[in-house]
């Protein structure tokens, strides 16, 4: 037999070298995958958060040694710079140039997870929704959860999680939310109000499923806020209505309590202030406007410093008088960064840059650029482990929310009231509220 290799022989050795050195890198990646011990611990006790991670596939590691330097320290002034790339633009400029702007570092925590019910839908049409990669980017086959729980870098798919797979409850109610209005040096007022919400389909929870019958309209969510405190604007009420037609614009209607009347919004006015604050209604959720009314581009996933898991009641650290992050902790988690530009001539804002978590697609931060590119107003969202719903301890409704104005100079944090007897507060899930509250007739009963 020769000893000398043939030409085909030799041409597969590097071929069968490279297909050993993929293969051992593959596996490689499923152990990182799955190596943290702390994440390990927490797919074991709860095999549907085991579930839901398989199915994004995404296994977030806590950077041991940072938090090894940082859990259980104070940011502000002092050691921002430290951290800056872990900021947003906005929060750093906070922290470097405002008085009382502060927060601690707690370690990371990742056991989120939707309802079983919301897993299930998820499970059930995984792979039969597409969206058009072209504007304005409609998305078809969608019946309930979430569309694509593999997104890859692709930006109308995160997009349309954000829309469609942010999962709260089939219903709920922010009872007593308050938004504190302050300027650089702590001076403002407050305002009182009642953030409820309804899904008239894609519905995973509560009988009927996946749509309330009689849905003629074709209504895909409604919101209602009613205001409570000032006295001067108690009784306002307004509703929103989204449709399932992904190219159908929003009503809005407003009570005015003064003059007992309803009105009704144009789309134009989505940019004025909400009761005051330095949001906009288009801010609600931190987005609230529709996927096609931008353009985007996906940036990365990057670790950044969110609210994760914040407690409600809130932790003794907590100061809501001018403090833009509010002696909350923070934690360092990988976030999907991306940009989305406004393709609405004479919209108020130019572009927003995103902070999208992988795993539950919730926005945790948003920079607002006004019409002429310049930096203008920021916000931070909060989540809470403390649920109402013992069956779903892994749902995390917003606990809080912070704007900044950066141009004005003006802070608005939103927060839940403490608890108080005989006083509804907090976050309320899959309450079962009547759809008649979230039509004009229902908020013109709400503000008598």
């Amino acid at each position: 037999m020769s000893k000398r290799l043939n030409m085909t022989q030799k041409m597969c050795i590097p071929v069968i070298a490279i297909t050993l050195i993929v293969l051992s890198l593959v596996n490689v990646k499923a152990e990182e995958k799955k190596k943290d011990p702390m994440l390990q611990e927490y797919m074991k006790k709860d095999p549907l958060l085991k579930e839901w991670l398989e199915m994004v596939d995404f296994y977030p590691k806590r950077d041991q040694e940072w938090e090894e330097k940082w859990v259980g320290k104070k940011i502000d002034k002092t050691n921002v710079d430290e951290v800056k790339e872990l900021l947003p633009e906005i929060a750093y400029r906070a922290f470097k140039n405002w008085d009382k702007v502060y927060a601690y570092v707690e370690p990371a925590t990742i056991n989120w997870r939707p309802s079983p019910g919301f897993i299930e839908a998820t499970k059930k049409y995984i792979g039969k929704v597409t969206c058009d990669s072209e504007w304005p980017y409609i998305l078809h086959n969608y019946v309930a959860g979430c569309p694509f729980p593999r997104p890859g870098n692709d930006p109308i798919k995160i997009a349309w999680n954000r829309d469609r797979g942010v999962y709260e409850s089939d219903d709920y109610q922010y009872a007593s939310v308050v938004f504190n209005v302050y300027d650089q040096k702590g001076r403002g007022r407050t305002v009182g109000c009642d953030y409820n919400r309804l899904y008239w389909a894609y519905r995973t929870d509560i009988d009927p499923k996946p749509e309330l019958p009689g849905n003629k309209a074709g209504i895909y969510r409604t919101t209602a806020l009613r205001v409570y405190w000032p006295f001067d604007i108690a009784g306002l009420n307004m509703v929103v209505i989204k449709y399932k037609d992904t190219t159908k614009e929003e009503d809005l209607y407003l009570y005015v309590p003064t003059m007992r009347r309803v009105r009704r919004l144009s789309a134009g006015q989505r940019c004025d202030s909400l009761a005051g604050t330095d949001a906009a209604w288009d801010d609600c959720d931190v987005y609230d406007g529709e996927v096609r009314q931008n353009d985007y581009k996906y940036i990365g996933i990057q670790d950044k410093l969110v609210w994760y898991n914040v407690e409600y009641p809130y932790p003794e650290t907590a100061d809501w008088e001018g403090a833009y992050f509010c002696g909350l902790p923070l934690q360092k988690l990988p976030m999907i960064i991306m940009e989305a530009n406004s393709n609405i001539s004479n919209f108020c804002y130019s572009k927003r840059i995103w902070w999208i978590d992988p795993i539950s697609s919730r926005h945790y931060n948003s920079t607002l650029y006004d019409r002429k590119g310049r930096l203008w107003k920021e916000q931070f969202i909060a989540c809470t482990k403390s649920m109402k719903n013992p069956d779903n301890p892994g749902n995390n409704p917003a606990a809080m929310t912070q704007f900044i104005d950066w141009q004005a100079q003006h802070a608005s944090p939103w927060h839940f009231e403490p608890p108080q007897e005989g006083k509804k507060t907090g976050p309320y899930m899959n309450i079962g509220w009547d759809p008649i509250l979230f039509t004009p007739e229902g908020i013109r009963r709400m503000g008598r």
